[in-house]
């Protein structure tokens, strides 16, 4: 078995790749304009320094309020020139999930806080603040210093979105005493969370831990105003009863399955909403001739997450290698097989059998661009769920590999149903009574135009998404800026309510 952290070892001849060249009179610069003019999609834009910015199709570049926006995804925001939003991700991972909602948050970028985990621009982060720093929102790391800055000012929010509650819900009810807020957004990343009834309650700001010291917060203003203000439990309050109004609160997950499970759980409405990073690969297989393709831009098969048998049932697919070895590395597939294990843990724990180890690359611990350049060029990924619980409870993170990647999966009927967003044209179908090692074999006997048709239908549906995410973030944003007309100008009366301490200002 190889171990490496280097991109090059699962995709040796890469720097052989040759591509097609566009028309000699043709402007590359007007090329990318009418390219985006017409896809309106997600695309690496040049900056005059050299560097690359993440773009959207041009009239999203513009401000939420400014009268040019025209994007009808985007929400007209020009009546609240003041409404604020927070993004909240205080743990250490889920930085695929954020990076994906900041691309949904592009057009509001500008009215945007951030708050992150202290490590997040740490050298052992894997990468994580290569997919985020472009954006152009105010990124806050959650010092001791932060915190204190959070208590004394009590910043307002209109929308205060909870990227991981459901893995950092005593660290979410500390931070959210000093966030005062209207609307919650809570996603949900596994609806078998047994906490979820205090999670809606720390969300709206009625939990007992968050009323403790609403007296003193009350003493602080005149008891016979009848203005509306937040109190510090960050839910409305009016001051003239003293009767705490929750803020709003959406639940919201990342797929249709676990919204359906959730729903059910807590007799409450559940909406998903899955929000992907526009991943653009430095070697585009879409781009590469068909000499170029095979074996050289496209190589092998990968398998990603967290090594452990519990989330992926490595065991099955090593004992269909075994059955299939002689198909799979003799003749026309041979220059073609191969296995990337990508992820963290102990892989020694994976139990790789010595005729397959030749065969496998395990890679650790890469960053997150390295990561995704890799999956990209393999042909597909197997997800090998280990648990029924990710077709009725969980949500499987090889979904946002596959999207943000562009690299299809293997997958069933069973999984489509469950992971209802993909249809049989945006995967290698794994048909009745066939296992992945059969898909494999097809996949690589198929023609070069029928492998990168799934790829083009992957790219559609990451853009449908995307999209979807913006309208969900549409309504819930002008639902506020119409109901929340002078709001801020009477609880704050022209005061400021930001935080300092940012993780050095606004990414890009």
């Amino acid at each position: 078995m190889q171990q490496s952290t280097a991109l090059l070892q699962t995709a040796p001849s890469l720097a052989g790749v040759t591509w097609q060249r566009p028309h000699r009179g043709a402007h590359p610069g007007l090329l990318l304009v009418l390219l985006v003019a017409l896809l309106g999609g997600d695309v690496y834009s040049p900056r005059l320094d050299g560097s690359s910015r993440l773009g959207v199709s041009a009239h999203a570049w513009g401000r939420a309020d400014s009268p040019a926006v025209t994007d009808p995804h985007v929400a007209d925001l020009g009546d609240c020139p003041f409404l604020r939003i927070a993004v909240i991700n205080g743990v250490p991972y889920h930085y695929e999930v954020l990076a994906g909602l900041l691309h949904a948050l592009r057009p509001y970028a500008d009215r945007t806080d951030v708050f992150l985990n202290p490590y997040t621009r740490a050298a052992n982060s894997d990468g994580a603040w290569e997919i985020l720093r472009w954006s152009k929102a105010r990124f806050v790391l959650l010092t001791r210093s932060a915190m204190a800055s959070l208590a004394k000012k009590k910043p307002a929010y209109d929308l205060v979105i909870l990227v991981s509650p459901d893995y950092e819900l005593d660290a979410n009810a500390a931070l959210l005493r000093y966030i005062q807020r209207r609307l919650t957004i809570a996603f949900v990343h596994n609806s078998d969370f047994n906490q979820t009834q205090r999670l809606i309650k720390v969300a709206a700001g009625t939990a007992a831990e968050l009323q403790s010291d609403s007296g003193r917060g009350s003493a602080l203003v005149n008891r016979r105003s009848s203005v509306v203000r937040v109190g510090s439990s960050g839910a409305l309050e009016h001051t003239a009863a003293g009767v705490v109004v929750p803020a709003d609160v959406r639940l919201v997950t990342l797929s249709p399955h676990t919204a359906a499970s959730l729903a059910e759980a807590t007799n409450q409405p559940v909406e998903w909403m899955l929000a992907v990073y526009p991943f653009q690969p430095r070697t585009d297989c879409l781009q590469a001739t068909e000499v170029d393709l095979l074996g050289r831009c496209l190589r092998g098969f990968s398998m990603q997450g967290k090594f452990s048998n519990l989330r992926r049932n490595y065991s099955s697919i090593w004992r269909q290698l075994q059955a299939h070895q002689t198909e799979l590395t003799s003749g026309s597939a041979a220059p073609l097989f191969h296995i990337s294990l990508l992820g963290k843990g102990q892989g020694d724990r994976l139990g790789i059998p010595p005729e397959l180890e030749p065969h496998v690359t395990m890679l650790r611990r890469l960053h997150f661009r390295t990561f995704y350049e890799a999956i990209h060029h393999t042909f597909a990924l197997i997800p090998a769920l280990a648990s029924s619980k990710y077709y009725s409870h969980k949500f499987s993170s090889t979904i946002l590999s596959s999207l943000i990647s562009g690299t299809p999966m293997i997958a069933d009927r069973r999984f489509l149903a469950a992971y209802g967003m993909f249809n049989e044209s945006e995967v290698y179908l794994q048909r009745e009574g066939e296992q992945e090692v059969d898909v494999m074999l097809r996949v690589l006997r198929s023609p070069v135009e029928g492998l990168l048709d799934v790829r083009r239908a992957l790219l559609e549906l990451r853009q449908r998404l995307n999209v979807r995410a913006r309208l969900f973030l549409k309504r819930e944003l002008e639902g506020l800026c119409a109901g929340g007309v002078g709001w801020r100008d009477r609880l704050t009366a022209g005061k400021g309510t930001t935080v300092g301490g940012g993780a050095g200002g606004q990414g890009g």
